[in-house]
């Protein structure tokens, strides 16, 4: 069996705004070690946060084709 992590980091502002929508709980934001000039949001891992991560990820790609 799988242990479930405790945090997940996002990198996407869109999406960090859609969960912040949703009403999970972001835990801290943080400079992105690689950009600097980038953030990243890191979010308590609740059920469900998964499966909008995975829609999210779906519309995107939708309206990149």
């Amino acid at each position: 069996m799988q242990k479930q992590k405790k945090c997940r980091v996002i990198l996407s502002p869109q999406l960090a705004r859609m969960l912040l929508r949703q009403g999970y709980k972001i835990v801290d934001i943080e400079p992105n070690k690689n950009l600097p000039e980038r953030t990243v949001f890191i979010f308590e891992n609740a059920p469900g946060l998964e499966k909008i991560i995975e829609y999210y990820r779906k519309e995107k790609s939708c309206v990149n084709e």
